[in-house]
C-alpha cells in the first residue's frame, strides 16, 4: 500500500511536468515582424526616384550605421531546487533509511535537471547567435548591393547626361557649320550679283560711249559737208574790180579774192572748230558715260559691301544664338544630372539607413524571442521542481504513517528512486523538445528577416533604375528640345541671308535701270546739243556767204579808196579807225593791265618777266580786242569768242617779239657803254625797233598788208611805255611789301648799283666800306658762271628723303626754350601797344608775321621761358636798342650781288653788323650799332612761345624774331648720324650724312650709280670721327660743303659735287636755334 502510494506519487509528479513542459513548448517565441518591415521598404521604394548625389553618402556595409543590438545578458543558471520537507522521523529504521533513499534520489535528480537546463539554455544561445550572423550578413549584403545599385545608377545618369550633352554640342557644331556654310553661299551669290550688274553697267556705258561718238562723228561729218557747200557757193563768186585803173583794179580783185578766201577758209574753220567741238563734246559724254559706268560700279559695290557687312552680322548674330541656345542647353542638361544625382544619392542614403534600422530591430526581436524562450525553460524547471517536491513531501508523509516492513520498504525505496527517475528524465525530455522547437523557430525567423532584406535591396534597385531610366529620357528630351532650337536658329539665319541677297539683286536691278535712264538722258542731250552746234554753225556759215557780195563790193571800194591815197594818208587813217575804237581801247588796257600785274608780282623787271609780260600782254589784249568786236557785230554764246584762240596766239608771238627785240637793244645800249642823250636816243631807237617789228609780225602773221597801222604801233609805243613805267616797280622792293621769305631770287633790270652794306674789319684791315666786287667771307665763293643755287629738291639731286616727311609745325606745339632769349625790359608788340617782356603771361595776345604772305596778326601767348645769361648782344637799330642771346635769329634782308636781287633771311644776333638791314612789321630798320656785353654775374632771360607762327615783334621799331618748337626740337635730336666727304687725291668734292643704318657699301654703291658722282678706285669715301644727332649732322654738312667750297648746283649732267645747298635758306635758322639750345643760353 505504501509503495502503491509512492508509486502514485511520482507519477502524478510526472504527468504534472509533462502537462507542463507541453504547454510551454506549444508556445513558440514571438516571430520576426518581416511583414512590417518588408511594407515600410516598400513604401519608401515607392515615394519617387533614389537619385545620388555626386559623392554619395552611402556607408560601407560593413560600418553599422546604428549601433548594434546589445549583446544578450549571460544565461542566469538554474535557481535551485526548493528543499525537500520529509518527515524527520519513521516508524521503522528502514522507513528511515527510505526517507534518506528519498532524499539522496531527489538531490541527485535536481542536480542532473539543473545540468540539463543549463545545456539548453545555452543551446537557445547559440541558435540566437547564428541567426544574429545569418541577419547581419544579410545586412552587409544589403547594404552592398543598394551601394552597388546607387554607383550603377550615378554612372548611368552621368553617361546619359554626356550622351546628351554630346548631342547638343553635335547639333550645335552642325548648326555652326551651316551658318558659315551658307554665308559663304550667300556672300559668293551676293559677290556674283554685284560682278554681273557692274559687268552689265560697263557694258552699258561703253556702248553708250561709242554711240556718243559714233553721233559725234555723223554730225561731224554733216557739218563739213555743209562747210563744203558753203565754201563752194562762196569760191563761186566773182572777185573782179570794176576800176579803170589797173593799179586800182588789181587792188579790188585782191581785196574780192583775199575776202572770198577768207569767207571760204572761215566758214572751214567754222566747220571744223564744230566739228572739233562735237568731237569734244563726244569725249566728254563717252566719259561721263563711262563715269556713269564707273558710278554705277562704286554703287553697286558699296551695296554689295554693305550686304557682306549685313550678312557678315546675321552670321555672327546666328553663331552667337546658336552658341547661346548650346550654352542653355548644355546647362539645362547639367542640372538635370545633377538633380537626378541628388535624387538617387538621397534615395540609397534612405535605403540605407532604413535597411540598417530594420536589420538592428531583427537582431533585437531575435534577441527577445531567445530570452522568452530561456525564461519559459527556467520557469518549467522550476515548476517540476516544485512539484516534484511537493509530492517527494506528500509521499514521505505517507511512506511513514504506517509501519513497513523490510521487504515493502526496499520494494517502496525501489519504486520511488524508478519514479524520481523516470519523472525527471521525462522533464528533461520535454525541456529538450521545448528547446529544439525554439531554435527551429528561430532559424525561421534569421531566414525570414535575410530574405526581406535581399528583398528590399531589390526594391530599391528597381526604384533607382525607375529613376535612371526617367532621367535619361528627360535628358534626351531636353537634347532633342535644344537641337531643335538650334535648327530653327540656322534655318530663321538661312531665311535672313536668302533675303537679304534678294533685296541685294532687286536693289541692284533698281541701281542699273536708273543708271541705264541716266545713259539714256546723256545720251539724248548729247544728240541734241549736236543739233544744236550743226544748227549755231548752219546759221554762223549762212550769213558770211549770203552777204559776200555786199562785203566784196565795201571791200573793193576801201581798196579803190586806199589805192588812191598816199602811203601817209594812209597810216592816219589806220591811226584814226585803229586809236578811235573800242577794240582798240579794251586791248590796250587789258594788255597793260596783265604787264603791270605780272611786273609787279615779280617785283622787279628782269629780262624773263619782262619776255613773260609782253607775252602774256599782247595774248591778252588780242583776246579782249576780238571778244569786243565780236560783242560789237552782235554776237552772243560761245560765238562771242570767235576767233580768240588764234588773234590770242597771233598777239602773243607779236609782244614776245617786241618784247625780246626790246630786251635785245637794251642791251646793246648797256653793252656799249652809251650815256646821257645817245642813251636817251639808243633806247628811243630800240623802243621802236620793237614797235615796228612787233606789229610787222602780227600784220604778216593774220595775213594783212605789213605796213597797216605801222604808224600807229611807232606813235603808241613811246606812250604804253611811259604808262607802264609809271605802274611798273624798279630797283629794290618798298618796305610796304610783305615779307616773303620764299619769293624767287631774279635778277634786276638795269639801273644804277646800290652800295653793299659794312661789314665789322677784322683787328688787321682798315674800317672802310665793302665794294661789290668784293667777297663777303660768310659766304661760299660762287663764280660768275656758276649755275644759279637751288633749295633742296628730289633724291638724285642730294635731297634728304627725311626732310619730305618731316612733322610739321603744330598749332598748340609749345616753343622750347633754346637759349635765344631777351633781357627784362624787351617791349612785344601786342594789339593793345607795346608791353615788357616779363610782364606778359600765357593767354597774352601779341603781334605776330605770317611769312607766307607778310601779313602782322594777333597771336595767343602759350608759354613764358626764363632763364639766365653772362653774355648780352646790345644791338642799336634807330629809336630801339635790343639786348639779346647770341643766337637769337633776327629777320634780314640784303642784296645778293650775284642774283642781283634782295633777300631775307635769319641771322643770329652775333652775326649783325652794322647797316644791315632788320625786317620790321612796317618796312626795316638799319642797324647802327652791335656791341657785346659781358656780365659778372648772371642776369634773368625771357622768351616766349606763340601760337600759329614761330616768331613776334620786339622793340619799339618791332622787329622780327624767331623762335623753335618742342616737337621739331624732338626731330632733330634723334641721335646715330655720321658725315662723310667724297674725296679724290685727297681733295674734298662732296659732303654728305648717312642715317644711323647706313653702311659705306650703301652710300659707295648710291653714289656710284648716280652718274659720274663716285668712281672708285680714284674716289674714295672718307667717314668724319663720331656719330651725332641728326640737326648736328645736317649743319655739319652744310659746313662742310661751305669749307671745301663743293656746292656746284645744277651743273648739267656734272654731279661731283653737292648740287644743292645741304641746308636750304630757311630751313637753316631753325638748325641754328636746335644748335643754340645744345650750347644753352649766353
Amino acid at each position: 500500500m505504501q509503495a502503491t502510494a509512492g508509486n502514485a506519487a511520482v507519477a502524478r509528479l510526472m504527468a504534472h511536468a509533462r502537462a507542463d513542459t507541453g504547454l510551454r513548448t506549444a508556445s513558440p517565441p514571438p516571430s520576426v515582424p518581416a511583414a512590417a518591415v518588408a511594407a515600410r521598404l516598400e513604401e519608401s521604394a515607392a515615394a519617387g526616384p533614389l537619385p545620388a548625389p555626386e559623392v554619395s553618402s552611402v556607408a560601407p556595409a560593413t560600418e553599422p550605421a546604428a549601433p548594434p543590438a546589445p549583446p544578450p545578458p549571460p544565461t542566469a543558471p538554474p535557481s535551485d531546487p526548493p528543499p525537500l520537507v520529509l518527515p524527520v522521523d519513521a516508524p521503522t529504521d528502514g522507513q528511515r533509511a527510505l526517507l534518506d533513499h528519498l532524499r539522496t534520489e531527489h538531490a541527485g535528480a535536481s542536480g542532473r535537471l539543473a545540468t540539463s537546463v543549463g545545456a539548453r539554455l545555452a543551446d537557445i544561445d547559440a541558435a540566437r547567435d547564428d541567426q544574429s550572423a545569418v541577419v547581419a550578413a544579410a545586412e552587409r549584403a544589403a547594404l552592398a548591393r543598394v551601394t552597388d545599385q546607387a554607383s550603377a545608377s550615378r554612372a548611368t545618369i552621368t553617361a546619359d547626361a554626356n550622351a546628351a550633352a554630346g548631342t547638343v554640342a553635335a547639333a550645335a557644331a552642325a548648326q555652326s557649320a551651316a551658318i558659315d556654310a551658307d554665308r559663304a553661299a550667300q556672300g559668293q551669290a551676293a559677290r556674283d550679283a554685284v560682278t554681273d550688274r557692274s559687268d552689265t553697267a560697263r557694258a552699258r556705258g561703253d556702248e553708250a560711249a561709242e554711240r556718243s561718238v559714233a553721233a559725234a562723228d555723223t554730225g561731224a561729218e554733216a557739218t563739213r559737208a555743209d562747210a563744203a557747200s558753203r565754201i563752194g557757193e562762196a569760191r563761186a563768186r566773182s572777185s573782179g574790180g570794176t576800176a579803170a585803173d589797173p593799179e586800182v583794179r588789181r587792188a579790188q580783185q585782191h581785196a574780192g579774192a583775199e575776202l572770198i578766201d577768207d569767207t571760204g577758209a572761215r566758214v572751214g574753220e567754222a566747220a571744223e572748230s564744230a566739228a572739233t567741238q562735237m568731237h569734244a563734246q563726244a569725249q566728254e559724254v563717252a566719259g561721263g558715260a563711262r563715269g556713269i559706268a564707273d558710278q554705277l560700279g562704286t554703287s553697286l559695290a558699296e551695296q554689295g559691301t554693305a550686304v557682306s557687312n549685313q550678312l557678315d552680322g546675321q552670321a555672327t548674330q546666328a553663331a552667337s544664338a546658336v552658341a547661346s541656345a548650346a550654352k542653355s542647353g548644355s546647362g539645362s542638361v547639367a542640372s538635370a544630372r545633377d538633380a537626378a544625382l541628388a535624387n538617387a544619392g538621397r534615395t540609397a542614403d534612405g535605403a540605407v539607413a532604413r535597411i540598417r534600422g530594420e536589420a538592428a530591430r531583427q537582431q533585437a526581436a531575435l534577441q527577445r524571442a531567445a530570452e522568452d524562450a530561456k525564461a519559459s525553460v527556467r520557469s518549467a524547471a522550476e515548476s517540476a521542481q516544485a512539484e516534484a517536491a511537493a509530492d517527494l513531501a506528500s509521499a514521505g508523509s505517507q511512506l511513514v504513517a504506517a509501519p513497513l516492513g523490510t521487504e515493502g520498504t526496499a520494494t517502496a525505496a525501489a519504486a520511488v528512486a524508478q519514479h524520481v527517475s523516470d519523472g525527471f528524465g521525462a522533464v528533461e525530455a520535454s525541456l529538450g523538445t521545448m528547446t529544439t522547437d525554439v531554435i527551429g523557430a528561430l532559424g525561421e525567423a534569421g531566414a525570414a528577416a535575410a530574405g526581406e532584406l535581399d528583398a528590399a535591396s531589390d526594391r530599391v534597385g528597381s526604384a533607382l533604375e525607375r529613376g535612371g531610366a526617367t532621367t535619361a529620357q528627360g535628358l534626351a528630351g531636353t537634347a532633342a528640345s535644344v537641337g531643335a532650337g538650334l535648327a530653327q536658329v540656322g534655318q530663321q539665319h538661312r531665311g535672313a541671308a536668302s533675303d537679304t541677297v534678294a533685296r541685294l539683286n532687286s536693289a541692284g536691278d533698281a541701281t542699273l535701270a536708273q543708271g541705264e535712264s541716266a545713259l539714256g538722258d546723256l545720251l539724248a542731250q548729247h544728240e541734241g546739243r549736236l543739233d544744236q552746234t550743226r544748227s549755231e554753225v548752219t546759221a554762223r556759215t549762212g550769213e558770211p556767204v549770203s552777204s559776200l557780195d555786199s562785203r566784196v563790193e565795201s571791200a573793193q571800194a576801201r581798196a579803190a579808196e586806199r589805192a588812191s591815197k598816199s602811203w601817209l594818208e594812209n597810216q592816219v587813217d589806220d591811226l584814226v579807225s585803229s586809236v578811235f575804237t573800242w577794240e582798240f581801247l579794251a586791248g590796250l588796257v587789258v594788255g597793260l593791265l596783265v604787264a603791270v600785274i605780272i611786273i609787279g608780282t615779280a617785283g622787279t623787271a628782269t629780262p624773263f618777266v619782262i619776255m613773260a609780260a609782253g607775252i602774256a600782254a599782247g595774248a591778252a589784249g588780242a583776246a579782249a580786242g576780238t571778244i569786243t568786236h565780236n560783242a560789237r557785230e552782235g554776237k552772243s554764246g560761245t560765238a562771242l569768242f570767235d576767233d580768240v584762240l588764234r588773234n590770242s596766239l597771233i598777239g602773243g608771238l607779236a609782244g614776245g617779239v617786241g618784247a625780246g627785240v626790246y630786251l635785245f637793244g637794251a642791251g646793246v645800249v648797256a653793252g656799249a657803254g652809251l650815256t646821257g642823250g645817245w642813251a636817251i636816243a639808243g633806247g628811243i631807237i630800240t623802243l621802236e625797233a620793237a614797235a615796228i617789228i612787233s606789229n610787222t609780225v602780227a600784220n604778216v602773221a593774220a595775213g594783212r598788208p605789213w605796213d597797216e597801222n605801222l604808224l600807229t604801233a611807232m606813235l603808241l609805243a613811246p606812250l604804253i611805255e611811259l604808262i607802264a613805267g609809271r605802274f611798273t616797280p624798279k630797283g629794290r622792293p618798298e618796305p610796304e611789301v610783305p615779307i616773303r621769305p620764299e619769293d624767287p631770287v631774279v635778277p634786276r633790270s638795269p639801273g644804277p648799283e646800290e652800295p653793299v652794306a659794312p661789314r665789322r674789319p677784322t683787328p688787321d684791315e682798315p674800317d672802310r666800306p665793302v665794294t661789290p666786287d668784293e667777297e663777303d667771307p660768310r659766304r661760299p665763293r660762287r663764280p660768275k658762271d656758276e649755275p644759279e643755287r637751288i633749295p633742296e629738291g628730289v633724291t638724285d639731286e642730294d635731297v634728304h628723303i627725311e626732310d619730305e616727311f618731316r612733322p610739321a609745325r603744330d598749332p598748340n606745339d609749345p616753343e622750347v626754350n633754346p637759349g635765344v632769349c631777351f633781357r627784362a625790359g624787351t617791349v612785344v608788340a601786342t594789339p593793345s601797344g607795346d608791353a615788357t617782356i616779363e610782364s606778359l603771361r600765357p593767354g597774352d595776345v601779341v603781334l605776330a608775321v605770317e611769312l607766307a604772305t607778310g601779313l602782322v596778326g594777333p597771336r595767343r601767348v602759350l608759354q613764358i621761358h626764363r632763364r639766365t645769361t653772362r653774355r648780352w648782344v646790345r644791338i642799336v637799330a634807330g629809336t630801339t636798342m635790343l639786348h639779346a642771346t647770341p643766337r637769337h635769329p633776327f629777320r634780314t634782308r640784303s642784296r645778293d650781288g650775284w642774283a642781283d636781287a634782295w633777300v631775307d633771311a635769319w641771322v643770329d644776333a652775333a652775326q649783325l653788323e652794322p647797316g644791315a638791314v632788320l625786317v620790321t612789321a612796317s618796312g626795316e630798320v638799319h642797324v647802327e650799332r652791335v656791341e657785346f656785353v659781358e656780365l659778372d654775374a648772371e642776369e634773368a632771360t625771357h622768351n616766349l612761345t606763340v601760337e600759329a607762327d614761330e616768331n613776334y615783334l620786339v622793340g619799339t621799331a618791332r622787329v622780327l624774331v624767331h623762335n623753335l618748337t618742342e616737337s621739331r626740337l624732338a626731330y632733330l635730336s634723334r641721335p646715330g648720324y655720321r658725315n662723310y666727304t667724297l674725296r679724290r687725291n685727297g681733295v674734298v668734292y662732296y659732303s654728305g650724312m648717312a642715317g644711323p643704318n647706313t653702311t659705306r657699301a650703301d652710300l659707295e654703291g648710291r653714289h656710284s650709280r648716280n652718274r659720274n658722282r663716285f668712281r672708285p678706285p680714284a674716289d674714295e669715301l672718307v667717314f668724319e670721327p663720331g656719330t651725332r644727332e641728326y640737326g648736328e649732322s645736317r649743319l655739319m654738312e652744310q659746313r662742310l660743303a661751305e669749307q671745301h667750297d663743293t656746292i656746284i648746283g645744277r651743273d648739267g649732267e656734272n654731279y661731283r659735287g653737292n648740287r644743292q645747298e645741304p641746308l636750304a635758306a630757311d630751313k637753316l635758322p631753325e638748325y641754328l636755334e636746335y644748335e643754340q639750345f645744345k650750347r644753352g643760353c649766353g
